[in-house]
């Protein structure tokens, strides 16, 4: 092998070297996207299964509250009012609690 063919492998062997670099980091970068975007996803999921559960929370409590007070009371009252009470109630606790 003479000095130019020695030279033209040394050639191809650092340009693929290279592409294998580049191909390498672009991987990278994919695989750092999908991480994010699947990161992502899962905490939009969460949230949205938070907010679900303290919403499930609040409406068992004002039917809890209004079983509650219908025995104290004695009476069932307007189902509309009993609901605007709890739900007034349950704001200022919400408020008490971040204070």
């Amino acid at each position: 092998m003479g000095l130019p063919a020695c030279h033209g492998a040394a050639e191809i062997i650092e340009g693929a070297g290279r592409s294998g670099e580049q191909l390498r980091a672009e991987l990278r970068a994919r695989a750092d996207e999908e991480a994010r975007r699947i990161t992502d996803n899962a905490r939009r999921e969460i949230e949205a299964e938070r907010r679900k559960a303290i919403d499930s929370v609040r409406a068992e409590v004002a039917d809890l509250v209004v079983a509650a007070t219908e025995r104290v009371v004695g009476e069932t009252l307007d189902d509309q009012r009993h609901r605007k009470l709890i739900e007034s109630a349950i704001s200022s606790v919400g408020e008490d609690s971040r204070s």
